[in-house]
């Protein structure tokens, strides 16, 4: 009996051994600048036993569409879980998970927008109608290559009506972002490409700060490329742990 125990600890450790020399020859391509990877895992696996081992980051992406999936960074930066019903389905190493990325790039362009087609909505607005233009404006302007554009709604005079016509204008998508830390920030994408709502919070709850973001996905989520530096490091302590 104890030999079988001792049995299925050393398939257990060679099978960590294994999953951790995959993820580490992922991070020297994603360090390379490839697209991130997916690892596949020969059978799901129960969303806590992973989070034991590899642990939850601040980091967690719900996408309701088509499907619901759960994805959160591990607190390796840049290692990414994603889980469908609770059960991991595959773990995923870059900036940023690619099915983040391909849900926001299937979403439609921004309308085009004019002082004068919002004319007949603008009764009782201030700055709402000016807002969407320039919103609108950016976002057809946008490139990748170049810096976000972050519009402070919480610096701007607005009134709730401007807020409620902008909500109901910009509409929300199927994604929502919350990454954790001393005060939450919530990020949900608009039901237009490359539009961000973001809120922050402080560690009672409070909003701070409101913003419209226009990136294909807001720099705050990405890991950056020095985080990958630093994760390969962990791999390698970790890959020294478990061959002691």
């Amino acid at each position: 009996m104890v030999g079988g125990l001792f049995g299925m600890i050393d398939r257990r450790l060679r099978k960590m051994q294994t999953l951790l020399e995959k993820i580490f020859y992922s991070f020297l391509k994603a360090k390379s600048g490839k697209e991130s990877e997916k690892i596949s895992l020969s059978t799901p696996t129960d969303i806590k036993s992973v989070a034991n081992f590899l642990s939850v980051g601040e980091v967690e992406i719900t996408i309701d569409e088509p499907f619901p999936l759960l994805i959160f960074e591990t607190q390796i930066l840049g290692l990414w879980a994603v889980c469908l019903s609770n059960q991991l389905q595959w773990l995923e190493v870059g900036q940023l998970p690619s099915v983040l990325l391909k849900t926001q790039r299937s979403l439609p362009p921004i309308p085009k927008f004019s002082l004068k087609e919002l004319a007949p909505f603008s009764g009782g607005l201030m700055n709402s109608p000016y807002l969407l233009v320039e919103i609108n404006r950016l976002a057809t302007d946008y490139e990748i290559e170049k810096k976000p554009q972050v519009i402070q709604l919480s610096l701007l005079p607005l009134s709730l009506k401007d807020k409620e016509f902008l909500e109901s204008t910009l509409g929300l998508g199927k994604t929502l972002i919350r990454i954790k830390g001393y005060g939450d920030c919530l990020i949900k994408n608009s039901q237009y490409k490359n539009i961000w709502w973001i809120e922050h919070f402080n560690s009672a709850g409070k909003s701070l700060l409101q913003a419209i973001e226009i990136d294909e996905v807001p720099a705050i989520v990405k890991a950056a490329r020095e985080d990958l530096d630093g994760s390969i490091l962990r791999i390698q302590k970790l890959q020294q742990e478990l061959s002691i």
